[in-house]
């Protein structure tokens, strides 16, 4: 190979290559004609699916139609898979539908990668309809295919018809993977199955495949969302006794579950776990210690998560500052509540509302303008404020 080729194949096979590099090269391969053979723009299409640049990988199809040179299948799986990756299941499908136009019979990987394409989107009823076309083409779909539907139906949140491709799936000899049991149990998490997302998780411990991180954080999801605190618990002790270390989805759900559960203590708890495991919190985390807590009534813990927050790169939002005031608000904390609202505006979030109404009732509550004059000027702004944006 010339090195200019050799530098552009090394570009996309990088996969911290930045995408519009990746385009850049595929599109100099092109130009120079340096794709000289059909292992080698399949091995360009694959590798720029990976970089989710399905665009590019169309480009070389589109090229070898243009020089004559008739795609074959493993270009057009490919390409599909490339489509796929990039979200794009409209072209993908339109490929698989060219290939008997081009007489060409689509393989067990074009049917696999097109009903992969129909997970992003959620349309479960072109997943099913792909898996029969799929056995009506005399292939057996494999555990990747069944999994992909599967997902698709947990994106369309049709729990029934992911347990039902699921007996399918065993029926035709075919052990569930743990890509397979995660999706599974995600799909249970979504239609807030709890009972279904438990069972499917107990039942891998009788098989030889062992749940990983995905999977228990998807199970303490599902009874997060199905209010059951002490099953989200449990799941996470069953986790730990596994030794598949909690990460931050895995302690954001089971937080959840607590708060759902209105057990703020539990909650705290939990929180300085994860402290103590140096699991940096996300968004979702501190909202849900916000929400334990402000149902708790700490406003105390309240402001401490505000103060964290305000140090880490999660910056609160009006959602975030409202929990904080309702929970000052029940806290009795009238002139904290006010100096929050002035705080809001010098971090450049604009008070709604609820934030509002919280001001008045302080107001009304009579307690501000008696006993802090510095305050006055503060309530009588925010109302003025609050006109303007009315």
């Amino acid at each position: 190979m010339p090195p200019r080729k050799e530098l552009l194949f090394a570009l996309i096979k990088n996969r911290s290559t930045e995408k519009r590099k990746v385009t850049e090269a595929a599109r100099c391969l092109i130009n120079h004609g340096l794709l000289q053979n059909q292992r080698e723009k399949v091995i360009a299409i694959r590798a720029l699916g990976r970089h989710d640049a399905w665009t590019a990988a169309l480009s070389i199809l589109h090229a070898m139609r243009a020089e004559k040179c008739q795609p074959d299948e493993t270009c057009y799986a490919a390409a599909i898979r490339s489509c796929s990756r990039g979200g794009s299941s409209a072209v993908a499908l339109g490929l698989l539908a060219e290939m008997p136009v081009q007489s060409l019979q689509p393989t067990p990987s074009c049917y696999g990668a097109a009903i992969s394409s129909c997970t992003a989107g959620g349309d479960w009823e072109r997943a099913l309809v792909l898996l029969d076309s799929f056995r009506a083409a005399e292939f057996r779909p494999d555990v990747m295919a069944y999994t992909a539907a599967i997902s698709a139906c947990r994106r369309g949140i049709q729990s029934k018809w992911a347990m039902w491709l699921m007996e399918r799936m065993q029926q035709d000899g075919l052990e569930p993977d743990v890509v397979t049991y995660s999706a599974m149990i995600s799909t249970c998490e979504e239609s807030r199955r709890w009972r279904e997302a438990l069972h499917f998780l107990g039942s891998m411990h009788g098989t030889k495949v062992t749940p990983n991180v995905v999977t228990y954080s998807a199970a303490i999801s599902a009874c997060a969302k199905g209010k059951q605190f002490r099953s989200a618990l449990r799941v996470l002790h069953l986790m730990r006794a596994d030794s598949v270390p909690p990460n931050v989805f895995s302690f954001s759900a089971a937080i959840t579950a607590c708060e759902k559960g209105g057990r703020w203590e539990l909650a705290l708890s939990l929180w300085h776990e994860m402290a103590d495991a140096n699991i940096k919190p996300n968004r979702v985390c501190y909202g849900a210690a916000m929400g334990a807590f402000f149902a708790g009534r700490q406003w105390q813990q309240c402001l401490l998560l505000l103060r964290d927050m305000q140090k880490t790169a999660v910056n609160p939002d009006v959602i975030t500052y409202t929990a904080v005031l309702g929970a000052c608000e029940k806290g009795g904390k009238w002139e904290l509540a006010v100096d929050l609202l002035g705080g809001m505006w010098h971090r450049r979030v604009r008070p709604d509302r609820i934030c509002f109404s919280i001001v008045k009732r302080a107001r009304h509550a009579g307690r501000l303008g008696r006993r802090s004059g510095r305050r006055q000027p503060l309530l009588q702004r925010l109302m003025r404020l609050r006109a303007s944006s009315d």
